[in-house]
């Protein structure tokens, strides 16, 4: 014979089945974890490229698909830049090879490329 309190436990995981079903048929959209964390995140999405000693801030935009195309992608670095008086913190490199471009990138663009669904 199963106990009481087993058979409270599978009504209630029934329960919380049937509501996740439910908001199925409906279909709404339960955000992921990743997108509450960019919507939690106050910073802005920065994309930093570096060619020698040359760097330039990018669109997050442009810089999406250029990440997808490196061939080392979100290697940790902890770095900061300093573009037109400011002072940016980045989290991860991306680059193919010595001598090319690198890409620097914070989480909330990290984030946002992957929201997007980009392959970074």
């Amino acid at each position: 014979m199963v106990s009481s309190r087993i058979w409270s436990v599978i009504n209630i995981s029934l329960v919380l089945v049937a509501f996740v079903l439910f908001l199925n048929l409906l279909e709404t959209d339960v955000p992921t974890i990743g997108a509450a964390l960019f919507q939690l995140d106050d910073n802005d999405a920065v994309c930093i490229s570096t060619y020698g000693d040359q760097e330039s801030l990018l669109n997050i935009d442009f810089c999406c698909p250029e990440l997808q195309q490196q061939l080392v992608k979100g290697e940790k670095v902890s770095t900061n830049f300093l573009l037109d008086g400011e002072q940016l913190a980045v989290q991860k490199r991306y680059y193919t090879g010595e001598n090319t471009i690198d890409y620097f990138i914070n989480m909330k663009g990290y984030r946002y490329c992957k929201n997007n669904g980009f392959l970074v």
